[in-house]
């Protein structure tokens, strides 16, 4: 019974903790993308990529609907595909980066039709 009472305990501050935190982690990574580029040290594939990490927190968070989703991740999805895909060409990404890439893109179309 105590260790259930604890597990209990465990998830229900874990829970809470998270939604708390909805986000802002990803945020981070996309402010710090962002200066990175500003600064000339990574591409914009790279910043895209980070705002699509936010918007699937947000949209896991229950914090944005379809439509705001659909709205930010859509356009993201094709640049950072499209980026991944000619960075591969000058051997700046791996053939699985782009399939990666292009299965997130794909999995956007669908889910944003």
């Amino acid at each position: 019974m105590k260790k259930l009472l604890a597990l209990a305990l465990f998830l229900t501050s874990a829970s809470a903790f998270a939604s708390v935190q909805c986000g802002e982690i990803e945020q981070r990574g996309v402010n710090r993308a962002v200066s990175y580029f500003n600064a000339g040290e990574i591409t914009n594939t790279d910043v895209q990529i980070a705002k699509l990490r936010l918007n699937e927190a947000l949209k896991a968070c229950g914090k944005i609907d379809l439509a705001t989703y659909c709205a930010n991740g859509l356009p993201a999805a094709t640049i950072a595909a499209l980026g991944v895909e000619e960075e591969s060409r000058v051997g700046q990404r791996s053939n699985d980066e782009v399939t990666n890439a292009q299965i997130v893109q794909a999995n956007y179309e669908a889910a944003c039709k």
